[in-house]
């Protein structure tokens, strides 16, 4: 038996992608009966149990349970999670006028007894118990004053955001004071709301003063509102989305993404969808219109259309470590943009998909046989980091042991370090003219955006000085703030 190798989970791909299907699980098991996230390992455990005795494709229809000990499970036992349930109280654990049952929370199966595991409500410790009373219609859980409703979070958001319309008096009556007339607002709303201060004001008090809303304004006017399209019939009749839409679809012509064959019989068709994102930058105006065409990844059938789908990304640490070196040692920071990224990694599986919309040929009984990894597909991420890191490796880059897309070079006394985020490169080192070196090299490689110094980086605007380096959030708050119509 063997462990793997710290920090690489990639070679841990089985259970690392189990581990979602375990969280969602149990996420909407919590969700549905209205748990705290303190019945979180519980829900986690169960839902488990549940997995292992559910039929599955990849052993032919048959439940991990059965394959492992060849004995087909009886699933007769199950019940709702969270359900209310009245366990008996066994004859030694009460008195002749005590109650003969009590009432508790099922939170799942025992692994080690015939019983189920139930809280009850007095004692709040797990009991196992075999006679059991299940009300499955009924939540047993109670929450408490201090716990978080999960509904009223969106309902006070839009009392807050209508509050400034409702009314144009001058002196409108003050909020109720009754603590029972409005829901409680969740610890983060309410820690937002304090270190906002004058800024916004109370979000239950309908009054504004001049200066708050004045410097709300000033604020919220760097956020530009922009309408992306969701269909291509949407963004058919704009003359920027069209330019943008023409744009992509010469660069897939450009990189050879595909040849245009019949379909072969007995091939699945994978679906494709133009995608409309507008760009801003870092002072929150309009920086291009970016229309991309995305494969429907989620109809690819694993083990025919794709087998591995891991990529790793540059950790938040990893980039802020980079920028304390980078401030420490007063380097530059550089940027560049990598242009259809995912069109440079190989493809190795034979996948065909339909011709994008708006783009069809003569002919449209043919599809597209792809021959790069377009967006979307399950395996695109990980063949653009695949071609990326070996272009790295090749010109003299060191891949860094606790993050594997960090990459050093060392030259005589100089050193550069250079950070990959998907299709975005960040560059700093001690020597400039080995920072040009490398940027010539990448767009030889590569096509490529040369986006010079550092400003703007995964929502973190950046200044370069000589004093230093200065990170603000400002747009991000500016979007929060208007997301939330505060």
């Amino acid at each position: 038996m063997k462990h793997t190798v710290p920090y690489a989970p990639q070679q841990n791909g089985v259970a690392e992608r189990k581990n979602p299907t375990l969280k969602e699980m149990a996420n909407c098991m919590l969700q549905s009966k209205g748990l705290g996230l303190n019945f979180w390992a519980e829900a986690s455990n169960c839902a488990n149990y549940i997995i292992n005795r559910t039929l599955t494709k990849v052993l032919k229809n048959i439940t991990p349970e059965e394959a492992w000990s060849s004995i087909k499970p009886d699933v007769s036992h199950f019940h709702v999670f969270g359900s209310e349930a009245w366990a008996h109280i066994p004859y030694e654990k009460h008195k002749a006028l005590e109650p003969k049952s009590e009432k508790c929370i099922f939170v799942g199966y025992s692994e080690d007894v015939k019983g189920y595991r139930l809280i009850p409500l007095k004692s709040k410790n797990v009991i196992n118990r075999r006679d059991v009373k299940f009300a499955e219609n009924i939540s047993a859980y109670e929450p408490s004053s201090v716990d978080v409703p999960p509904l009223p979070i969106s309902s006070t958001f839009e009392n807050i955001s209508s509050s400034d319309d409702e009314s144009e008096d001058d002196n409108p009556p003050p909020p109720s004071q009754d603590p029972h007339s409005a829901p409680q607002l969740p610890k983060w709303v309410r820690a937002t709301r304090d270190a906002a201060g004058d800024l916004a004001g109370d979000p239950i008090d309908q009054r504004r003063t001049r200066s708050q809303f004045d410097r709300a304004s000033s604020l919220l006017a760097q956020v530009s509102v922009n309408y992306n399209p969701d269909t291509f019939v949407e963004a058919s009749g704009d003359l920027d989305w069209e330019e943008a839409m023409n744009e992509e679809y010469h660069s897939l012509l450009a990189n050879d993404t595909w040849d245009v064959v019949p379909l072969p019989k007995g091939r699945k068709l994978v679906r494709c969808k133009w995608v409309y994102r507008t760009k801003y930058g870092p002072d929150g105006k309009v920086g291009k219109n970016k229309a991309r065409l995305v494969a429907k990844g989620f109809s690819q059938v694993e083990g025919i259309d794709y087998t591995k789908t891991f990529s790793p990304v540059s950790k938040m640490n990893s980039i802020c470590l980079v920028l304390s070196l980078a401030a420490s040692f007063k380097w530059e920071f550089h940027q560049m943009d990598v242009k259809s990224a995912f069109l440079h990694g190989d493809l190795h599986e034979e996948i065909y998909m339909e011709q994008p919309i708006g783009f069809i040929q003569t002919d449209s009984s043919l599809v597209c046989r792809l021959k790069k990894s377009l967006y979307g597909l399950k395996q695109a991420p990980g063949a653009w980091y695949a071609k990326m890191d070996s272009f790295l490796l090749e010109i003299g880059f060191s891949r860094c042991h606790s993050d594997n897309s960090v990459y050093t070079k060392k030259v005589g006394k100089s050193l550069i370090i250079l950070v990959l985020y998907v299709d975005y490169l960040i560059l700093t080192g001690s020597d400039p003219n080995l920072i040009n070196h490398v940027k010539s090299s990448l767009k030889r490689k590569f096509e490529m955006t040369d986006l010079g110094h550092l400003h703007y980086f995964l929502g973190l605007q950046v200044l370069q000085s000589k004093e230093g380096i200065s990170l603000s959030q400002s747009k991000y708050a500016c979007d929060l703030l208007c997301d939330f119509h505060m």
